[in-house]
């Protein structure tokens, strides 16, 4: 990995697998709280803030969805989980600055060229010209496409979401899994707020292919 945000991606992206997994299949308690104590050790180690609150949202939503959590307990661990985040922020000063001066430095460079700068412009580009770096998964669509390529790759996460939604209604059996399978690209939304990891091949070939396989399974 070439960074720990890239590591914390391929944490992040794989969590609902890996909690749907530990519950499913292993049946002794102490193994379970081992795995996902070491999964929790593994996430913080990275220091990524978007790694981190992506993980919270996801926790979240299971608590909410399969565990039937009370809300009162839902909302105490978001505002611990965000004052964390905020704190390592503070810790951390010099990084998130940076962070957001590159988020807002990103927005005018797509008011300068409204169709775009074209593919990999904000993204590989980095590594060899120290182009543009936006930090925002969103604000790279944009400068890579403009606004009508960001509309139609907005438009198919749209169609993928309710292919997803129509498996999930015929198929009562598969629920748990197509939930565990599904709840990152809500947190991922939050992901894409800070960082630009999407782009980061090596995770995406071995994540995708899994959640594709696991939704012809399912279909």
């Amino acid at each position: 990995f070439s960074w720990p945000n890239n590591y914390g991606y391929l944490l992040v992206v794989f969590f609902g697998l890996f909690w749907y997994g530990v519950r499913a299949y292993i049946k002794n308690r102490k193994t379970k709280a081992l795995l996902r104590t070491l999964y929790i050790v593994t996430l913080v180690a990275t220091l990524s803030r978007g790694a981190m609150l992506w993980v919270l949202v996801q926790v979240l939503l299971i608590s909410y969805v399969i565990y039937h959590t009370k809300r009162h307990i839902i909302v105490l661990a978001a505002l611990t989980g965000i004052g964390a985040v905020v704190g390592l922020s503070v810790v951390k000063r010099d990084s998130t600055m940076a962070h957001m001066k590159a988020k807002f430095n990103s927005l005018q460079y797509v008011q300068q060229a409204p169709l775009g700068y074209g593919l990999g412009s904000s993204g590989p580009s980095v590594h060899s010209q120290w182009g543009y770096l936006p930090e925002n998964f969103f604000i790279q669509l944009m400068m890579d496409l403009w606004i009508h390529g960001f509309v139609i790759r907005g438009l198919l996460w749209l169609v993928t979401f309710l292919i997803v939604r129509r498996i999930y209604a015929e198929k009562m059996m598969s629920r748990t899994l197509l939930f565990f399978v599904s709840v990152w690209f809500v947190g991922i939304m939050v992901e894409w707020l800070f960082l630009h990891v999407l782009e980061d091949s090596m995770v995406n070939y071995m994540y995708f292919i899994v959640r594709w396989i696991v939704l012809w399974y399912v279909s």
